[in-house]
């Protein structure tokens, strides 16, 4: 065999390699290990304590219906709903007066200023969390619809586990063509950072927690300090996480799948900006972290497929020039990423909720997330300021 092929071959086989660990790692948990769904069919009409529900809202007309719809549909029977209208300029304070005016179990509180030295969200929440009664405090946001068992089960799945923190991971999504693109390839860059089998590990667990749903016990919040500790966090999830960990205590997280859907973001540029302060923070503000993970995500989702196309081309063009055996080599040897990626995508996909679909568009996906965590080094090396929920933020690289 030349040595053209033999270089091929051998890039070929580094990247069905990666794909093969890929799947390896995302197959080798049962399918209800992680998951909540398994709490939804145990004992469903039980009530275990009043839980306070707190939504920071900032201008969030375009899904605030059906995040208050979702909550008052709930079937679990003791809960208080506090909406914390955080300076908002469009129709969302009219929208939930009339929820308000139809269910008694909604509270809203109005806030119109942000003190200096606390995140928009956080001291939204905190106010929210001020008027709580409940034993169990969970805190939502706005995008975000819960199936009417989702508050029950995990009640009991908090109970079960005596986890002072529980998160859910839900499913994003993807009615826009920029979300079924590029959401999926960020959700699964985020899990990559923060596998659940080593959230989930007993020794050294690496901490993690998915704003979206933080369902705490009083007396963990009360005790790690509430929002006041986290204030100034611009991904206050991670920072809970880090915090209830340094204290030890228990942090459990499931996969929600269909019981918790959450639609982020209008548009690719709301996307894009609202990445780059998650992924900024996941990387601990570390710009080399950013550049590597931008440049590897690029290599192996653009690069991979584009050298696969290569080699196939390549095959192919050998058979009909009669060099059958070393060309059908070089076919083979481009089918086996493929395959071997697609497998382990379907199964991290299937285990989100993401559309199957979404397999096909990986490598556009992978360039524009690739191309999100490389801005985002950029943004931090320069300290170019983050705006956010209302207001602008300068990150501190470390």
């Amino acid at each position: 065999m030349d040595p053209a092929n033999t270089i091929i071959l051998v890039l070929l086989a580094g990247t069905a390699i990666y794909w093969l660990v890929a799947a390896l790692r995302v197959g080798r948990a049962r399918g209800d290990e992680y998951s909540i769904e398994p709490f939804v069919r145990s004992n469903a009409a039980a009530t275990h304590g009043l839980v306070s529900i707190v939504i920071p809202v900032h201008n969030e007309e375009r899904v605030i219906d059906r995040c208050a719809e979702s909550l008052t549909a709930q079937d679990y029977p003791d809960l208080q709903i506090i909406f914390v209208l955080d300076r908002c300029t469009d129709r969302t304070r009219a929208m939930l007066s009339q929820c308000a005016a139809r269910d008694p179990r909604i509270e809203l509180v109005f806030n119109e200023t942000c003190p200096a030295g606390w995140a928009g969200k956080c001291h939204a929440a905190r106010l929210g969390a001020s008027r709580a009664r409940g034993e169990w405090l969970l805190f939502t946001d706005a995008d975000t619809q819960f199936d009417p068992a989702l508050i029950g089960a995990s009640v009991r799945c908090a109970q079960r586990e005596r986890s002072d923190l529980l998160s859910l991971l839900g499913t994003l999504t993807c009615e826009a063509p920029f979300k079924l693109i590029a959401q999926p390839v960020a959700s699964l860059r985020l899990i990559m950072l923060y596998p659940i089998e080593r959230v989930a590990r007993v020794d050294r667990p690496r901490a993690f927690a998915n704003g979206q749903f933080l369902l705490f016990s009083r007396r963990a919040y009360e005790e790690i300090g509430g929002h006041e500790s986290v204030r100034e966090d611009l991904l206050e999830d991670l920072a809970f996480a880090r915090r209830c960990a340094s204290q030890g205590k228990r942090i459990a997280v499931r996969f929600a799948g269909k019981l918790l859907r959450v639609s982020m973001y209008d548009s690719f540029r709301a996307f894009d900006q609202g990445w780059r302060r998650i992924f900024i923070e996941a990387c601990h503000r570390r710009v080399s972290r950013l550049r590597a993970y931008g440049l590897r995500l690029i290599g192996i989702g653009v690069g991979g497929p584009l050298l696969e196309i290569t080699a196939l081309i390549l095959g192919c063009l050998q058979v009909i020039g009669g060099r059958t055996l070393p060309g059908l080599a070089v076919c083979a040897g481009a089918l086996c990423p493929f395959l071997l990626r697609s497998i382990a995508l379907s199964l991290a996909y299937r285990r989100g909720g993401i559309p199957l679909r979404c397999v096909w568009f990986f490598a556009p996906g992978a360039f524009l997330v690739g191309r999100t965590l490389l801005l985002a080094a950029r943004d931090l090396a320069a300290r170019r300021p983050i705006r956010w929920g209302g207001r602008e933020y300068v990150i501190e690289p470390r």
